[in-house]
């Protein structure tokens, strides 16, 4: 049916835009959300435009993938020695010696709001607006809301949930219309904290960071466990103190991802999302077998455009198959990014 012009992939595309999923949205009917969302946005100029770049997007695959399907075989074995003469030096150079914590907060918008309004605990609510959403808290994100969706889509799907769900209707709140203010005020607060655990830390943003906690651990002794429940800890205490909550140990709440590279750590802070952390030993082996079967999209710096790519063009879906293309790969994509993905597909 080509009524609705170059949709003819349109409700996959759309779930790509709006429903990927984030931390507490594991359990969300993805079908429905998509179907929903696309019926929604499906007239709008947004949309439209998304097409448009999903149909270029989808005929430089095509050429790209004409070009792969042209190689000879002796193009592929020259592309595969340079390739794995890459790949060993890299190996060889890989580094298990640090420790690196990525911070991630959780849902840092709406636990704010929360410590400020405790009756929004259980309810669904989202900062921002109808045109767009900041945030949202748990409890919406299992309707299949999430951040960065038009505020008129999130209140229909918690109007009307998944009829394969437990959920029952509810009408999403919108608070805090986005205090950035505020929210920048607790974020300096929470980063000047874990600067005792690494003064030179490296901020992500307002509400995520990266520590290298090697020398921290050395000197006081402590295991990654250890070390990340600390953190943790920490943070929570500490925004119960600089934000006068009433109620002791309802402090604000992160995740915490520790792995030999800042990469692989931040990966790991959303597994044990909320409130909890994931460890990646330092071992080649360990690292190895994690990233064989990582879905690509969970890597920052594969966003929606390159996923499509890899998938469509050399059929890579997880990180591990980077390097059982390497050939193709690297024959038919410029240096600096065959490199960056094999890196990837090593888990450095």
């Amino acid at each position: 049916d080509g009524k609705d012009g170059v949709q003819g992939h349109g409700k996959c595309d759309y779930e790509t835009v709006f429903t990927n999923a984030k931390a507490g949205m594991d359990n969300v009917d993805k079908d429905y959300v998509r179907d929903m969302v696309y019926e929604m946005s499906k007239n709008s100029k947004f949309f439209v435009n998304e097409q448009q770049k999903n149909q270029q997007s989808d005929e430089r695959n095509k050429r790209l993938k004409a070009r792969v399907e042209a190689l000879t075989q002796a193009e592929l074995n020259s592309a595969c020695q340079i390739a794995d003469r890459f790949i060993d030096s890299e190996d060889d150079g890989r580094d298990l010696s640090r420790t690196f914590v990525h911070v991630d907060m959780d849902a840092f918008f709406a636990g704010i709001e929360i410590l400020k309004n405790p009756d929004l605990a259980n309810v669904p609510f989202g900062t921002g607006s109808l045109a767009m959403l900041s945030t949202a808290n748990y409890e919406a994100r299992k309707y299949g809301v999430r951040s960065a969706m038009p505020g008129f889509i999130a209140k229909e799907l918690c109007r009307k949930p998944s009829p394969r769900s437990n959920l029952k209707p509810a009408e999403l709140l919108f608070v805090g219309n986005y205090r950035h203010g505020e929210y920048s005020h607790v974020s300096k607060q929470i980063m000047k904290v874990l600067e005792g655990f690494d003064p030179h830390i490296k901020r992500a943003g307002i509400d995520e960071a990266y520590l290298d906690v090697t020398d921290y651990m050395k000197k006081h002794d402590m295991t990654p466990t250890q070390v990340a429940d600390k953190i943790r800890s920490t943070v929570e205490n500490t925004t119960v103190t600089f934000l006068q909550h009433p109620t002791p140990a309802a402090g604000l709440t992160c995740s915490c991802g520790v792995a030999p590279n800042r990469r692989l750590a931040k990966i790991c802070s959303d597994i044990r999302k909320p409130n909890g952390h994931y460890i990646l030993p330092p071992s080649r082996d360990a690292i190895l077998h994690f990233v064989s079967t990582l879905p690509i999209r969970k890597v920052n710096g594969i966003g929606r455009v390159s996923e499509r790519m890899l998938q469509h063009v050399y059929g890579v879906t997880q990180c591990g198959q980077l390097l059982e293309h390497r050939a193709a790969i690297c024959a038919s994509l410029r240096p600096l990014t065959w490199k960056w993905l094999m890196g990837v597909g090593l888990g450095l």
